[in-house]
C-alpha cells in the first residue's frame, strides 16, 4: 500500500516538472488589425528566441536571448515582435516567392548602439550615435580585419531615441548668422549705401539735414540689420521645431522590409539602392496589406510620416543617387504598385507575378537586375522581360507591355 502511494506521489511529481517545464510562454506582441490599427496580443514564444532561421541578441552580443533576459516590458515586446515577425515574413516568402533564395540564419541586434562597419563589424568610434532610419540590414563578411570574428547576414535595429529636429527656418538663421555670412551681407548693404549717397549728392548738388538723416539711418541699418535679423529668425524657427521618433522593431511591415533585404541579397547584394529600397517597400506592402508603411504608429513613429505610394512624381537621373536611395525607394515602391494595379485591371491577379519575374534570371542564368541597375532602362527592362515570362499569348504580351509603358511615362521613365 506505502509502495503504491509512493509510486502515485513519484508520478504525479513527474508529471508537475514535466507540464512546468512544457507550458506554454505567452508575450505580448504588436499586430496590425485588418484596418490597419497597430495593437498588442498575447501569443505563445519560445523560451529562447533561436531556430534555424533566426537569433535575437542583444546590441554587440552573440548569445540569443531567452525570455528571462528580458527583464523590462519594452524590450520584451520588443525583441519578440522583431522575432514574431520576421519568421512570418520568412514563411510568406517560402510560399509566394521560393525562387528568391532563402538567406543563410538572420541575426537580429534589438536595442543596438552601434554603427555597422563594413570591416570591423561594429563602430567603435560611433557608441550611441545610430541613425535616424531605426534599422539597417547587412550582408555577411567572411574575411573582416584582423582579429575580427566573421559574421553572416544581420539586421540591426536601432535603440529608439527621440531627436530633435531644427525647422528649416531656423536653420536659415544658423547660417544667417555666421560671421562670414554677416561680413558679406553687412558689405554689399554698405556698397548699396554708398552708391545711393553719392547718386544722391550728385543729383541735388548737396544734401539737406533730412537727407542726411535718411543716409546715416540706411548706413547704421547695415551694420544691425546682418546682427539682429538673424537671431529673430532663429528664434522664429523655433516655435516651428519638433521631436522624431522612430522605433521601427515596434512596426510589423518595417520588420517585413527589413527581412526582404536579406531575401533580395543574392541580387541586389544588399547594397541600398533605390530599386531594392523600393522592392523590399512592396514586399513589406505586400505582406501586411498595408500600402502606407509606418502609418497609424503612434508612440512609435513621431515627426516622421509613413512611406506611401505617391502619383504625382516624376523620374529624374537623381533618383539613380546612391545619397538619395530612400527618397527613390519611395518612388519605386509608388511606381510598382501603380504597376501593379493597371496590370491587373487587363489580367486579373497578373501585376504581382509580372513583378515577381522581373526579379527572375534570363536563359544564361544572370538576374535581370543587380545592384548597379537603373530605374530607367535596367528596371523598365526587367518588368517587360517579366510580361514576356508570364505569358506566351502575343495579344496578352502587346497588352501588359503597353500598359507598362503608359505607367512608365506617367511617371517621366
Amino acid at each position: 500500500m506505502h509502495s503504491q502511494k509512493r509510486h502515485f506521489l513519484f508520478l504525479l511529481i513527474i508529471s508537475i516538472v514535466f507540464n512546468a517545464s512544457s507550458q506554454e510562454i505567452k508575450a505580448e506582441i504588436n499586430l496590425r488589425s485588418s484596418k490597419g490599427k497597430l495593437y498588442k496580443k498575447s501569443l505563445e514564444v519560445p523560451k529562447i528566441l533561436e531556430n534555424d532561421e533566426f537569433k535575437v541578441v542583444l546590441n554587440t552580443s552573440e548569445n540569443a536571448l531567452t525570455q528571462s533576459d528580458l527583464d523590462n516590458n519594452e524590450l520584451k515586446l520588443r525583441a519578440n515582435t522583431i522575432f514574431y515577425h520576421m519568421n512570418l515574413a520568412k514563411k510568406y516568402f517560402d510560399n509566394n516567392y521560393n525562387f528568391l533564395e532563402k538567406p543563410s540564419k538572420v541575426t537580429l541586434r534589438v536595442n543596438q548602439k552601434k554603427l555597422y562597419d563594413p570591416n570591423l563589424h561594429f563602430d567603435e568610434s560611433e557608441e550611441s550615435r545610430f541613425p535616424l532610419l531605426g534599422a539597417t540590414s547587412i550582408k555577411e563578411n567572411s574575411f573582416p580585419a584582423d582579429s575580427i570574428a566573421p559574421w553572416g547576414k544581420e539586421t540591426f535595429f536601432f535603440l529608439p531615441r527621440t531627436i530633435k529636429v531644427k525647422s528649416g527656418i531656423q536653420v536659415t538663421g544658423e547660417v544667417l548668422d555666421q560671421k562670414t555670412i554677416k561680413n558679406s551681407i553687412r558689405k554689399s548693404l554698405l556698397t548699396q549705401n554708398g552708391i545711393d549717397l553719392a547718386a544722391d549728392y550728385i543729383l541735388k548738388g548737396t544734401l539737406d539735414q533730412f537727407d542726411q538723416q535718411i543716409h546715416y539711418q540706411a548706413i547704421l541699418g547695415s551694420f544691425l540689420i546682418p546682427e539682429i535679423a538673424p537671431k529673430l529668425i532663429k528664434g522664429f524657427g523655433k516655435l516651428f521645431k519638433r521631436n522624431i521618433k522612430i522605433d521601427v522593431a515596434m512596426i510589423p511591415e518595417i520588420i517585413y522590409h527589413e527581412y526582404t533585404h536579406h531575401r533580395l541579397h543574392q541580387i541586389f547584394d544588399t547594397s541600398g539602392s533605390a530599386l531594392e529600397e523600393g522592392y523590399a517597400n512592396y514586399f513589406a506592402y505586400k505582406i501586411s496589406g498595408l500600402s502606407r508603411l509606418g502609418d497609424k504608429a503612434k508612440g512609435y513613429i513621431k515627426g516622421s510620416r509613413a512611406k506611401r505610394p505617391q502619383k504625382k512624381v516624376k523620374y529624374n537621373f537623381k533618383r539613380d543617387l546612391r545619397k538619395q536611395k530612400n527618397l527613390s525607394g519611395e518612388f519605386v515602391y509608388s511606381v510598382l504598385i501603380e504597376l501593379e494595379e493597371k496590370l491587373n485591371e487587363i489580367i486579373s491577379a497578373s501585376g504581382d507575378k509580372v513583378i515577381a519575374n522581373s526579379l527572375k534570371k534570363d536563359a544564361a542564368g544572370f538576374y535581370f537586375l543587380d545592384k548597379n541597375s537603373k530605374i530607367k532602362g535596367d528596371f523598365t527592362g526587367a518588368v517587360y522581360q517579366g510580361i514576356k515570362m508570364y505569358t506566351q499569348d502575343f495579344e496578352e504580351e502587346f497588352l501588359l507591355k503597353k500598359t507598362a509603358e503608359n505607367v512608365f511615362t506617367s511617371f517621366g521613365i
